[in-house]
């Protein structure tokens, strides 16, 4: 799966304005390789709910208490570097207390992962973002 990092930059940095401000929902203009992240937006739980549409996908976006789920995100690498993060890392990361509630979102030779998912692959990548 080769998806330029900069799409999905582009689609967290909309998720996180509709989250600031407070929108139910938000039309974005996507590649048909960028559903992909937006199903494992959803699965990871960040989004409610997404429909596709001819020119792209409504998000539905997700509030636990009237707060938005999506709380911080932090861009690691960018087209002039690449943060590049082991397996050993990333399970020492994941697994520490402190982090409990942190997902981190990867470029892998399987495609985009979760951090989770990557753990169960046995594979460091590319770390795009860490999420709050």
């Amino acid at each position: 799966m080769n998806i330029r990092y900069s799409y999905i930059s582009s689609l967290l940095q909309i998720l996180q304005f509709s989250y600031k401000h407070k929108l139910s929902h938000t039309h974005i203009t996507i590649t048909k390789k960028l559903f992909k992240t937006l199903f494992l937006l959803q699965k990871l739980g960040l989004i409610y709910a997404y429909i596709p549409t001819v020119n792209g996908a409504i998000l539905y976006l997700k509030y636990l208490h009237q707060q938005p789920v999506l709380q911080s995100i932090h861009f690691f690498s960018k087209k002039s570097h690449n943060y590049y993060i082991g397996y050993k890392t990333l399970y020492n990361l994941l697994f520490k207390p402190t982090l409990s509630t942190t997902i981190f979102i990867l470029k892998t030779k399987f495609g985009i992962l979760s951090g989770i998912e990557a753990i169960k692959h046995r594979v460091g990548g590319i770390l795009l973002v860490k999420i709050n």
